[in-house]
């Protein structure tokens, strides 16, 4: 999130935004599925930058109980998944170009994600620094 919040932009839109916050956010719910010992491939391999799929995973392992998720929160995410998974807040096709972001209906509001965010660093956190102390399975 320190990126995003540094991030610093003339613009009245910049996509940069968006894509800084579900950044964060995927990497935090990773976060939480290697804490659950989730082998490193499976995010690589099965889930990838899919924020649907990598949250699905982290309820299967008990995201609910330890964190969990607004109704809110999942339809914002939803719906920044529609534009993340796809690469579309980094790379700009030519109607986005063209029309420009601003005005766009399917874009998630910005503040939902970055409240979420933050949650989820501030809950994940704790649980990292705890796996970290447990000792190794081999």
């Amino acid at each position: 999130m320190s990126a995003y919040e540094s991030f610093e932009t003339h613009k009245p839109f910049s996509p940069s935004k968006y894509y800084l916050v579900c950044r964060s956010i995927e990497l935090s719910l990773k976060a939480y599925l290697l804490t659950k010992n989730l082998p490193i491939g499976n995010l690589k391999k099965r889930l990838g930058h899919d924020l649907d799929k990598i949250l699905r995973k982290s309820k299967e392992l008990g995201f609910d109980s330890d964190i969990g998720i607004s109704e809110d929160e999942k339809a914002e995410l939803e719906r920044a998944n529609l534009w993340y998974k796809r690469k579309g807040f980094e790379y700009f096709s030519i109607e986005n170009m063209v029309k420009g972001y601003q005005g766009n209906s399917s874009l998630p509001d910005l503040q939902v994600l970055v409240a979420l965010a933050n949650k989820l660093i501030s809950t994940i956190k704790p649980l990292c620094l705890d796996a970290m102390r447990q000792p190794q399975k081999e």
